[in-house]
């Protein structure tokens, strides 16, 4: 399955690359899934992997297998921060790809791709149960982190 804007694929991506960047999220990224809306709009809900790091050449070997734009701020004290960071079907098929290379975060990721196990209800009311369901993997989600 090929990576949306991408022209890599993900079973492309050399064993010993998706190993490193794997031990890249797990040293330095963010797994979650959160919940979005207020003032009485429908939420909608997001899985995202986020990757922080001072030094760019990570983030630079990543994006080349997995495109996505990358943004640079200045932190607390003044130092480069570079983040990557990717949601929906691409965080899952990035997960996907790197979770046999997971350590600390695997648990977090196998949580992301088993919220995709949801249906989707693009542009009806989505019934209860399946908004339960999502709250309950934002929850977990946020358990995981603490």
């Amino acid at each position: 399955m090929a990576l949306a804007g991408s022209n890599q694929r993900s079973n492309e991506v050399p064993e010993v690359v998706k190993a490193y960047i794997a031990g890249l999220i797990d040293a330095d990224g963010s797994i979650g899934i959160y919940e979005q809306g207020e003032n009485g709009r429908t939420p909608t809900f997001t899985v995202t992997v986020t990757i922080r790091m001072a030094e760019s050449e990570g983030i630079e070997l990543l994006q080349q297998y997995f495109p996505r734009k990358v943004t640079s701020t200045k932190s607390y004290n003044r130092k480069r921060l570079y983040r990557y960071r990717v949601t929906g079907a691409i965080a899952k098929e990035i997960l996907s790809a790197l979770l046999p290379y997971l350590r600390i975060k695997r648990n977090q990721a196998e949580l992301a791709i088993a919220y995709f196990s949801l249906p989707l209800y693009g542009g009806v009311k989505v019934p209860d149960w399946v908004m339960e369901a999502r709250r309950m993997f934002v929850s977990k989600s946020r358990e995981m982190k603490q």
